[in-house]
């Protein structure tokens, strides 16, 4: 038991049917802890992520309905679209963060967060981008406390998320 990072991939191994089977009780642990700093203000952590995966990733400012493309071909996004889909993002972290135990409804509401990804034509790949704008913005906002057990233990929650949504994704493409 216990997720061990192997790269930074979460398209490499499945993880288990539960959070629990990937994660140690101290890592659980260590997740709890660090969601509470992180959770304060949902919002503008979710905006602070994003803003930063737009910034590192432009060319997949496409897939969003909040981004435009300026006339001086600089990626623009309406602030309201942003904070909405921020703060849900967040909202399936904490999900997943709450449901560490038991994890089947959030499968269930992620495996349907997959399918509607789809069919925005969000690829596998781009999950493994979110995970490293999601690294940089936790090793930020955590700073010391983002130690390499706290990294390993987020990576776990958030391949198991990726996961899901992957599921969902196949799905919806086999359907």
């Amino acid at each position: 038991m216990g997720c061990i990072v192997s790269g930074t991939s979460v398209l490499g191994r499945n993880s288990g049917t539960q959070l629990s089977e990937d994660l140690t009780p101290r890592q659980m642990k260590l997740v709890r802890e660090t969601w509470t700093l992180l959770s304060v203000d949902m919002t503008a952590t979710g905006i602070f992520i994003f803003n930063r995966f737009l910034t590192e990733y432009p060319e997949l400012c496409h897939l969003f309905p909040f981004v435009d493309i300026a006339n001086d071909g600089r990626y623009v996004w309406e602030d309201q679209g942003l904070q909405r889909h921020a703060l849900g993002v967040m909202q399936a972290i904490e999900g997943a963060v709450n449901n560490l135990e038991n994890t089947q409804l959030l499968s269930t509401i992620l495996f349907d967060l997959g399918q509607k990804h789809a069919r925005y034509n969000v690829q596998e790949p781009m999950l493994d981008k979110l995970w490293r704008s999601l690294r940089g913005s936790l090793k930020e906002a955590l700073q010391e406390k983002m130690t390499d057990e706290v990294e390993h233990a987020w990576f776990c929650v958030f391949r198991f998320i990726a996961r899901e949504m992957i599921d969902g994704m196949r799905n919806y493409k086999n359907i």
